[in-house]
């Protein structure tokens, strides 16, 4: 699974490496760094012979580009992580060493796709298109040190198709800030030893984070 370090780094050093440029004619590069919400697809166990599936949000962190193919027209790919935690305890009339519940999941995705793109004046973009999306999470349940009842979920895969819309409010003539909105429909498939389950999910999306233009 890719980290939250490994993005980072990689935001680094494009921007070292990079000259500075904002959006503009065919060979054009953007480079993002967003904060992301989303809906994670997971299953949780239903007795001893089925897994059921269910739906939770989830807060998340995104590295993304955008390629100019013309001057009108960028192929895109983001890399992301994805993350939840609840924590419950236990209320003054439980038993004696009642241990606190501890919900968790985390995720990762990649989309690849294409947006057409837009100037709006000397210092706006708008950009909008589809994509093909693959989404891989679980989830975790810890009722405490011990717990027979304590359980971690496999992996779910999701394959999903996108669209998305989006604007870049240029801050400078090689930094901006974006702001997106999204909505996908897909597959996902989990199994767990000979239990298996599927289901087609759909959910909305939206990210916002900083966005860097590099030379032509």
């Amino acid at each position: 699974m890719m980290s939250t370090r490994a993005i980072a780094l990689g935001a680094l050093a494009t921007l070292l490496l990079a000259p500075a440029a904002f959006a503009g004619p065919k060979g054009t590069t953007m480079f993002a760094v967003q904060l992301s919400n989303g809906g994670a697809d997971l299953y949780s166990q239903d007795g001893s012979h089925y897994i059921t599936a269910y739906e939770h949000s989830e807060l998340g962190a995104q590295a993304q580009m955008w390629h100019y193919m013309t001057d009108d027209y960028a192929m895109t790919i983001s890399v992301g992580l994805g993350w939840f935690g609840e924590t419950d305890k236990p209320g003054n009339n439980a038993p004696a060493g009642l241990a606190d519940f501890k919900y968790t999941q985390s995720s990762y995705n990649v989309r690849v796709g294409g947006d057409r793109v837009v100037n709006v004046g000397e210092r706006a973009l708008f950009y909008f298109g589809p994509g093909i999306e693959y989404w891989s999470g679980k989830a975790k349940f810890d009722f405490g040190p011990g717990d027979p009842e304590n359980w971690e979920s496999e992996n779910v895969s999701r394959y999903s198709v996108s669209g998305r819309v989006g604007g870049i409010m240029k801050i400078s003539e090689s930094l901006g800030f974006s702001c997106q909105v999204g909505r996908k429909l897909g597959l996902a498939t989990a199994t767990d030893k000979d239990r298996k389950t599927s289901w087609w999910p759909s959910s909305f999306d939206a990210a916002g984070g900083l966005v860097f233009g590099f030379a032509r």
